[in-house]
C-alpha cells in the first residue's frame, strides 16, 4: 500500500503532517479498538494500527517541532473475583494485543484505579493506562469496611450441643469457633478478631458470622417426642402468653 491509501486509512488527506497522523490516530483508536463495547470493531481496528505503522518512520523523520504533543491516556475496566481482591493475587489483563499483569494490593475495592505509565495512547511522551477494578460479589460473603460478613448455618444439634466447631475462613485456615449450650440461636453473632480484611499496612478486620438455624427436613417418632419435652420444658411462649392473658381491670368510679 501506497502512504496515500494510508492516510486515507487514517481518513487523511496526501498532505496530512505528523501532528494531523497522531491526531486522527488516536481517535480512530479510541473509536474502533476492541476493548470498546459501542464501536469497537478489530477488522478495522487492525488496518488503522498497520497504517500508523506504515507512516511511523517517517513519523520518527519529521522536525523536531512536531514533537511534544503528548499521547492521550485511556481508561479501561477490569473486573477480578473476591478472594483475589480481598488476598492480593496477580491477576491478567489484556490490552491492545498484549497480556498485562496486575498485582492486586490486597483488600482492593470497587473504584480503585491501576495505572500503567506509557501504555496508553502513542505521543510525546506517551498516554498511561488507566485499569479500574470492579470486586465481583461472592457467594456467601459480604464486605463491610473492613470486615467481612457471612450467614452460618447450625443445625438444632449443633446449637444445642455446643461448641467447639470449626467454621471455615477466606484465609485457608479453620476456626474453632467456643460457644456454650444454647448460646447459638437464631440471629446471633459470632467475630473472629483479624479474619476480615488485611490490608498490606493498618488495621485488620473482622469475619462476623450471624447463625441461621435450619430445621430438619425429617425426624423420627422417638425424635419428635424428645423435641416436644424439650419445648414444653423451655416453655418459649410462657411470657407473651402471660402478658396477653393478664387480667383486665373493668371497674369504673361511679359518677
Amino acid at each position: 500500500m501506497t502512504r496515500a491509501s494510508h492516510l486515507r486509512e487514517l481518513g487523511l488527506d496526501a498532505g496530512a503532517d505528523i501532528a494531523e497522523i497522531r491526531a486522527a490516530y488516536r481517535a480512530l483508536t479510541l473509536r474502533f479498538h476492541p476493548d470498546n463495547k459501542q464501536t469497537g470493531d478489530r477488522e478495522r481496528w487492525q488496518r488503522v494500527r498497520l497504517a500508523y505503522e506504515a507512516l511511523a518512520p517517517v513519523a520518527e523523520d519529521a522536525p523536531a517541532e512536531n514533537e511534544g504533543i503528548a499521547g492521550q491516556n485511556v481508561r479501561r475496566e477490569h473486573e477480578v473475583s473476591f478472594l483475589d481482591a480481598l488476598h492480593g493475587r496477580r491477576v491478567t489483563f489484556t490490552h491492545a494485543g498484549s497480556v498485562l499483569p496486575i498485582t492486586l494490593p490486597p483488600g482492593v475495592e470497587t473504584g480503585q484505579r491501576i495505572r500503567f505509565p506509557g501504555r496508553g495512547e502513542p505521543g510525546s511522551p506517551p498516554g498511561d493506562l488507566l485499569v479500574d477494578i470492579t470486586v465481583a460479589a461472592h457467594k456467601h460473603l459480604v464486605r463491610d469496611g473492613l470486615d467481612l460478613r457471612a450467614q452460618l448455618r447450625l443445625t438444632w444439634a449443633e446449637a444445642a450441643a455446643g461448641g467447639p466447631l470449626a467454621v471455615p475462613t477466606p484465609w485457608a485456615d479453620r476456626f474453632w469457633l467456643r460457644y456454650d449450650r444454647g448460646a447459638a440461636t437464631e440471629g446471633t453473632e459470632f467475630t473472629l478478631t483479624g479474619h476480615g480484611v488485611r490490608p498490606v499496612a493498618g488495621e485488620r478486620g473482622d469475619l462476623i458470622y450471624t447463625v441461621t438455624l435450619i430445621a430438619p427436613h425429617w425426624a423420627s417418632r422417638t425424635l419428635l417426642d424428645e423435641l416436644r419435652l424439650l419445648q414444653q420444658a423451655d416453655a418459649p411462649r410462657a411470657d407473651l402468653e402471660a402478658s396477653l392473658s393478664a387480667p383486665t381491670n373493668h371497674h369504673q368510679t361511679p359518677r
